[in-house]
């Protein structure tokens, strides 16, 4: 006889700009909802807070936020022991096989007994998801019909951020970008990793009005991406916190149940 297991999902993620004060507790953070000083102007209400609490408005079941970069984990390591739920199934806020998603695996292997450990299954990369590659197909079509653009003019730079010591990644990242550019046969497509050395030259190389960047290796705003490219003769996509589509439609990614363990993840 097939029992209803008690189930709850954590997403994850390895940092956000908006976590500075580390007199505060991880909870408290997270309650905060970043209305501080130190907030950047123009990134608005899109960051991982605003993801947890948009995703919960479709959830039936509790969600837990979880950031790597964090110094106070002691209350989301003991809320998930209290929770106490027979299956947690973790979704990351990386769509490729990141490398931060290996650090924070790890650091659930280093602070969870095995008996947690075996409850938790991590949805594998969906980096060739429908949903996620339609998501990023509308904004862009949007932004070519908003501003008129001319598709034979058009180049669409793909971009990931840096992670030289992982192959997976850097393959998953380019067939995402494949898989995008696809839907827009007349223009040219182009990926491009980039870190905090490279990042001002590429935009110095594209200095062009018909260019739109697409940030492909996480579906949160980069404060990098944000700083260096506002004011800037071109578009850029950054998020899908504020796609209302896609934030339903994880749970369908969920439901598919493409699971890796978290041991599984360790071997990498």
């Amino acid at each position: 006889m097939l029992v209803n297991n008690k189930i709850a999902y954590i997403f994850t993620s390895y940092n956000t700009p908006y976590l500075y004060d580390k007199k505060l507790s991880f909870f408290k953070k997270i309650k905060l909802k970043f209305k501080k000083e130190k907030v950047l102007e123009n990134i608005k209400d899109e960051n991982f807070l605003s993801f947890i609490n948009y995703s919960e408005k479709y959830s039936q079941k509790k969600i837990f936020p979880f950031l790597l970069n964090n110094e106070n984990k002691d209350e989301f390591i003991d809320s998930i022991e209290k929770f106490n739920a027979d299956i947690f199934y973790v979704f990351s806020t990386y769509p490729q096989m990141n490398s931060k998603t290996f650090e924070i695996s790890n650091f659930f292997k280093h602070h969870f007994p095995s008996e947690t450990i075996d409850k938790l299954f991590w949805v594998k990369s969906y980096f060739s998801s429908s949903i996620y590659i339609n998501s990023l197909v509308k904004k862009i079509r949007k932004i070519i019909l908003k501003n008129k653009l001319n598709e034979k003019n058009l180049k669409l730079i793909f971009l990931a951020e840096k992670d030289p010591f992982n192959n997976l990644y850097n393959f998953e990242s380019k067939v995402t970008s494949q898989n995008i550019i696809k839907y827009f046969p007349y223009s040219e497509g182009e990926t491009i990793f980039y870190d905090e050395k490279n990042i001002k030259k590429i935009l110095e190389k594209e200095n062009n009005k018909n260019t739109i960047f697409i940030q492909i290796s996480s579906i949160l705003e980069d404060k990098l991406i944000v700083e260096n490219f506002d004011n800037k003769p071109f578009y850029y996509i950054t998020s899908l916190i504020e796609d209302s589509f896609f934030i339903r439609s994880i749970f369908n990614i969920i439901e598919e149940k493409n699971f890796i363990t978290n041991e599984m993840l360790n071997i990498f």
